[in-house]
């Protein structure tokens, strides 16, 4: 028998407790995540950029178009969004976290 001291856990407060747990986890994977990414962008660079009816950039030695992918040497893809005069908006996702990185990668002139 329980004596009066005891206390019988409350099943709602371990669930809220796990939640903020995993929240909390949640939130620092993110922000790994993202720095990851952004580390990964540093590894971008445009060569150059051609615009016309369909604009194309070289990006890491690589001619892209809007929607096409480039890989960084350490395995994170980016999404091609954008190409203007004298930057590429690329972009990488990690969907498990709710995440989108988007970056404006300028041209590099010599």
């Amino acid at each position: 028998l329980l004596s009066a001291s005891a206390s019988i856990p409350n099943p709602s407060e371990d669930i809220n407790s796990i939640g903020r747990h995993s929240e909390a986890r949640w939130l620092a994977d993110q922000k790994a995540r993202r720095s990851e990414i952004l580390a990964a962008a540093e590894e971008l660079n445009v060569k150059s950029i051609i615009m016309g009816a369909v604009a194309l950039a070289n990006v890491n030695g690589a001619i892209v178009r809007i929607n096409d992918s480039v890989m960084t040497d350490s395995g994170v893809e980016f999404r091609i969004k954008a190409i203007g005069n004298s930057a590429v908006t690329a972009a990488s996702r990690a969907p498990e976290l709710d995440l989108e990185v988007e970056v404006v990668i300028p041209l590099k002139r010599n």
